[in-house]
């Protein structure tokens, strides 16, 4: 995937989620089902998921220098970051704030 691709895929979002990690990750792993979650409680927010092994190009162009790191999009404009591990009250009062 590359970072058109990315933008296509949040099209009709209010709020994109793009989760970038790794499976050897532990910290990712904590964190995947805290995502999932926010996402099932958010039906506007989409949640993408990018490994950085299979992708390196697409985190480096996002300028993804740890993991887990989450980037909010509004359309496709970033607006926020999460990096590391983040309780699923942090990432909803990002989505809360960004959205009406």
């Amino acid at each position: 995937m590359n970072a058109l691709e990315l933008i296509k895929e949040m099209d009709g979002s209010d709020l994109t989620m793009v989760d970038f990690w790794a499976p050897w990750c532990g910290p990712c792993k904590m964190m995947k089902p805290i995502l999932e979650s926010v996402e099932e409680d958010n039906p506007r927010v989409k949640l993408i998921k990018i490994n950085v092994d299979e992708s390196p190009d697409l985190a480096g162009q996002f300028n993804v220098r740890n993991i887990p790191t989450v980037v909010f999009f509004k359309g496709d404009d970033e607006i926020q970051r999460a990096i590391g591990i983040k309780q699923k009250n942090q990432l909803q009062e990002i989505i809360d704030s960004n959205l009406p």
